[in-house]
């Protein structure tokens, strides 16, 4: 947290800042890769398809907390901006970034969660011969 209690992006002490979020999400999508170098990729679908709902959380968990903590400095102070078309309106900035995330949150959701949800909760039931 920073000293005015508002959570920055890089705070390490900090599990829930969208730095931490997103490494979290970095180091299980590694891990995966390292995997797939293991086993053929698909052998265990079910699984696989869960590992990949879990950083589509983690993703999502992401963006809002990005956003979140824009809006949060914006109004602390603590973020300024001193050039472009938001010059001197970081509350401004802030507002319009975070609703592009929501928009980024939503095509998440809508265009690759709900249908990589719906073909795990098919699969729940199968299993290999």
């Amino acid at each position: 947290m920073s000293h005015s209690g508002f959570m920055r992006l890089t705070d390490p002490s900090d599990s829930t800042t969208p730095l931490t979020l997103y490494r979290t999400a970095t180091d299980a999508l590694t891990a995966a890769s390292r995997q797939r170098g293991r086993q053929l990729p698909g052998s265990d679908p079910y699984r696989s398809l869960g590992s990949l709902r879990q950083l589509l959380v983690a993703l999502d968990a992401s963006l809002d907390g990005v956003g979140t903590t824009l809006l949060e400095q914006a109004r602390s102070g603590e973020l300024i901006v001193v050039e472009g078309p938001f010059a001197e309106d970081a509350l401004a900035a802030a507002a319009t970034a975070r609703q592009w995330l929501d928009r980024a949150r939503t095509g998440l959701h809508l265009g690759v969660r709900q249908p990589l949800e719906s073909a795990h909760i098919t699969i729940a039931g199968t299993a290999r011969n």
